[in-house]
C-alpha cells in the first residue's frame, strides 16, 4: 500500500471530513484497514497514493485542486520524510511508520508548516493532542 507521507499524520486525526462523501469514505476504509491491520506494509511516497485515489482533485497522479497545489503537497510530502528521517520510497509496518512521525512530531509548532494551511487542522484530533508551545 502506498501512502503519502503527510497522510500518515492526516490519518491519525482522521474524522470524517474530506473532499466529498465519496473521498471521505475512501479513507475512511483505509483508515479503518491500516487500525486494524497496524503490520501492513506501507511504502511512503511523496506522490499520489491510495488514498489520493479516491480523491475528486487527484488527476494523471497529481493534485490539481488549485494553482500550485501539487508543489505545496509535495513539499508537505518532503517535511515529513526529512522529520521522520526516511527515504521516500521507504517500506516499513504502518505502526512503524505512525510511531516515526509521533516520535518526531511532538508539539504543534513541529507541523505549523506543514498541518498549519490545512483546512481541517483546527478539527484534527492528531493535531490538537500535540502540546501547545
Amino acid at each position: 500500500m502506498k501512502i503519502r507521507a503527510h497522510h500518515l499524520l492526516c490519518m491519525q486525526g482522521f474524522q470524517g471530513y474530506g473532499y466529498n462523501s465519496d473521498f471521505v469514505a475512501h479513507l475512511g476504509d483505509i483508515v479503518a484497514f491500516l487500525r486494524a491491520n497496524p503490520g501492513q506494509i506501507v511504502q511512503i511516497v511523496d506522490i499520489c497514493d491510495d488514498i489520493c485515489d479516491g480523491c475528486p482533485h487527484a488527476h494523471d497522479k497529481m493534485c490539481m485542486k488549485d494553482d500550485g497545489a501539487d508543489g505545496r503537497i509535495k513539499s508537505m510530502d518532503k517535511d515529513v520524510l526529512a522529520g521522520i528521517r526516511v527515504c521516500e520510497n521507504a517500506t516499513m509496518p504502518f505502526s512503524q511508520a505512525i510511531d516515526l512521525v509521533n516520535t518526531a512530531f511532538k508539539a504543534q509548532h513541529d507541523v505549523e508548516h506543514i498541518c498549519g494551511n490545512c483546512g481541517w487542522h483546527k478539527e484534527c484530533l492528531w493535531y490538537i493532542s500535540l502540546e501547545k508551545w
